[in-house]
């Protein structure tokens, strides 16, 4: 039923009171079911940003282990160099760990790019998130007040 712009009668007045009444308490009702949702979602934003770190933490790891790889493989290189030709084999292997060291360190840091990537877009998200959830507290409060003012009025 939609209400007259201006009650002829009190019991059009209470009518539209009521209607009224009935809309924001629904709509208050589903103000705190979005508010839910919301804080839902926010959570999963928070677990994601956890893992990403999670994840940074694991590929500085994999950078350390690239990092000493390289040196051993040089260190060994060196090795083999002063044995001479009975370190020729070893020479070839001590420098293909070097260049799979390198390329481990290139793939982490162009993981970690991405991963970082990733993280700004979430910490993006969980700022706008929690504003949502600022502004419909303050709607879900306001509603929430009218409705006691009314119960009051009864």
């Amino acid at each position: 039923m939609s209400p007259p712009i201006a009650p002829d009668t009190i019991e059009q007045a209470h009518e539209i009171i009521g209607l009224l009444y009935r809309n924001l308490e629904e709509g208050t009702k589903k103000m705190s079911e979005a508010e839910d949702l919301v804080q839902a979602n926010k959570r999963v934003t928070d677990l994601l940003l956890a893992s990403v770190e999670s994840i940074l933490g694991t590929i500085t790891q994999i950078k350390k282990v690239a990092s000493q790889t390289k040196l051993l493989a040089i260190n060994a290189g060196i090795e083999a160099a002063q044995a001479g030709d009975s370190g020729r084999g070893f020479l070839v292997v001590a420098e293909e760990v070097k260049e799979l060291s390198k390329q481990t360190s290139a793939a982490t840091t162009n993981i970690t790019r991405e991963i970082q990537g990733i993280q700004s877009v979430t910490d993006e998200a969980a700022v706008s998130l929690k504003a949502m959830i600022r502004k419909l507290s303050e709607i879900r409060e306001a509603n929430n007040e009218i409705l006691s003012m009314m119960r009051r009025g009864r």
